[in-house]
């Protein structure tokens, strides 16, 4: 995901982490009203963002510091996302339908890329824990009602939410079934092809097979991966890399390509990350903007015993403190990209 741009705006982010997870819900919500009321051609004092976040008043100079309205717009999307990986919980216990984003493309007759578009458009997702026990992120469906309503010339472009019958789906099905009895067409030639015959979304087809095989698991339409891997097979395979299993091997055991596995690697490896704690005291010394030169710059600072004959002498162990919670601080930082 990408990075809050704005230095306080990512600080104040990072703050929330240590606020109670009912408290940081209300947050995000006024996080997410704030970026609806944004205007991209003014400009906002950072006091004004940080009150209408949290409801208090910066007394630090940088709540004057002015952001500019475009700017904060896209900063407050990653912020609201970022949070709201925080705090996510199930959809099931929505009083509402959420979508995930390949379920928001088939229902709009949309593609993945169109939907991350309108997001910067305003489209606001938040993340869930969908019902495979997997934090992603969902469109509820007042969230995606209040964009229709708010940009039309935007849903013209695609099929407002014209569903597919019965017998679409099951022409769809059928069809799949006969192109992937052709050995020479792969899985995704098989979607585009069929996209392109009846003029839908790549990813509306997807989908609709998808849906086919979780009902019919015993009937696929071809013998190639669908594209999902179980939490079982993604946790096995993961171990096996650790254990120095080749990339190659992989890829022929679990009918992944190169990409793929990587990206599972790299996704096993972020959880792991990020369920190590890292605390450290905060200080506004961390905030300068020469911080990081003035905390870690190289100097003569020798930690040995024989330098004060019996271990480290007070002013040493404070310089060493600081050096150390500034990189946790640093560490965090960091992490907070990282979902």
């Amino acid at each position: 995901m990408q990075q809050i741009k704005n230095r306080n705006l990512a600080e104040l982010l990072m703050q929330l982490r240590f606020i109670p997870p009912k408290k940081r819900r209300k947050q995000l919500d006024s996080a997410e009203k704030l970026l609806g009321l944004v205007d991209r051609s003014r400009e906002y004092p950072f006091e004004f963002v940080c009150f209408k976040i949290t409801g208090f008043h910066p007394k630090s100079p940088a709540g004057r510091q002015m952001i500019k309205g475009d700017e904060l717009a896209e900063d407050l999307r990653i912020f609201t996302a970022k949070l709201s990986g925080q705090v996510a919980r199930p959809v099931a216990e929505q009083g509402e339908k959420v979508y995930n984003i390949e379920e928001l493309a088939a229902a709009l007759g949309a593609s993945t890329k169109t939907i991350n578009r309108w997001q910067k458009r305003g489209l606001i997702a938040r993340k869930f824990i969908f019902d495979d026990g997997k934090k992603r992120f969902g469109f509820s469906q007042s969230t995606v009602d209040k964009f229709l309503k708010k940009n039309p010339d935007l849903i013209a472009g695609a099929k407002t939410f014209t569903r597919l019958t019965k017998k679409q789906k099951q022409q769809i099905v059928k069809r799949a079934a006969a192109l992937a009895a052709q050995a020479s067409m792969s899985r995704y030639q098989v979607i585009d092809k069929i996209a392109a015959e009846i003029g839908r979304a790549h990813e509306t087809v997807r989908y609709t097979l998808l849906d086919y095989e979780k009902v019919n698991p015993d009937r696929p339409v071809s013998n190639e991966p669908p594209g999902v891997i179980s939490p079982a097979d993604t946790a096995e395979l993961y171990k096996l890399f650790k254990q120095g299993r080749s990339i190659r091997e992989l890829m022929g055991r679990f009918r992944r390509s190169r990409s793929s596995i990587y990206r599972i690697v790299n996704r096993r490896r972020a959880r792991a990350l990020l369920a190590r704690k890292i605390e450290f005291i905060t200080s506004g010394e961390f905030l300068e903007d020469d911080a990081e030169e003035k905390i870690l710059a190289p100097h003569q600072l020798d930690v040995s015993p024989s330098s004060t004959g019996a271990g480290l002498n007070r002013e040493r162990e404070l310089e060493l403190f600081r050096r150390y919670n500034y990189l946790k601080y640093l560490a965090l930082k960091t992490r907070t990209g990282i979902k």
